[in-house]
């Protein structure tokens, strides 16, 4: 989450903001019941909550602040954490909206993107329509969250020759995944990592050499993305027994690599 002039505060805060006076055709929906709708539902279906991060920044010319948040949900899988995005506007600069995926993307600049969006205008009808939105995108995030836990585990298993991680370089140069001039630093990321928990020899540690890199590089939201997708394309074709080893069912990895 990258915002400027953001104020973290806690929910009980967040039930403090004001909203503004609804309209016949422009009802705002609080910043907390938002909240709670999101939460609510993530725990309908079963997920745990980790952690929840509420920040809320002024608007010029505006006493009613935009509401941005992250949540991170628990997990076992000692990998990643799965995460959501949500932010809701006071300001009829957007509705209230969610994001989720591989790299979710929430600045108060306005860029929000994620594998997985929703949003519902604050019309008269926002809270049912925002209700359902989010019960339909926890449904589909919940198939992919188990998806990545496979590929991820996939890597993990994937061990490396010093020809092997050459061969995925070169196809991340190739397919727009990292740009050339970038490529040596993810070799000498992967040949000396940062941290010690990359020091194993597999595609997992390739992946985060990749992305470490990632990290150091400014770059728009949407080439962010574009790259993670040819990323993912790259070790997920490198990886794909791998991957299919970690799934008990054919059938379901079918059904999520056409997510």
């Amino acid at each position: 989450m990258r915002l400027s002039k953001a104020n973290r505060v806690s929910y009980q805060e967040l039930t403090t903001q004001s909203t503004p006076p609804a309209t016949a055709t422009w009802q705002p929906m609080p910043h907390h019941k938002v909240m709670t709708t999101v939460v609510e539902e993530v725990r309908n279906q079963g997920l745990n909550i980790d952690e929840i991060k509420y920040e809320i920044v002024q608007v010029k010319s505006s006493r009613y602040p935009d509401m941005f948040t992250t949540m991170y949900m628990e997990s076992d899988n000692g990998t990643f954490r799965n995460m959501l995005g949500i932010r809701n506007s006071h300001n009829k600069r957007f509705g209230a909206a969610a994001c989720s995926g591989s790299s979710v993307m929430v600045c108060s600049n306005g860029c929000f993107s994620g594998d997985h969006q929703i949003s519902a205008k604050h019309t008269p009808n926002v809270e049912i329509n925002f209700v359902s939105r989010v019960q339909n995108m926890i449904q589909e995030v919940k198939q992919s969250w188990i998806y990545n836990e496979h590929r991820y585990n996939g890597y993990k298993d994937r061990e490396l020759s010093c020809r092997d991680f050459n061969e995925i370089l070169g196809e991340a140069v190739v397919s727009n995944a990292i740009l050339p001039s970038k490529a040596r630093k993810v070799y000498e990321e992967y040949i000396e990592p940062r941290h010690d928990v990359f020091n194993d020899r597999n595609a997992w540690s390739a992946f985060n050499a990749f992305t470490e890199i990632h990290k150091e590089s400014p770059m728009q939201p949407s080439q962010a993305a574009t790259r993670g997708i040819q990323l993912h394309g790259v070790f997920d074709r490198f990886c794909k027994d791998e991957i299919k080893a970690q799934v008990n069912q054919p059938e379901e990895l079918t059904t999520l690599l056409a997510l």
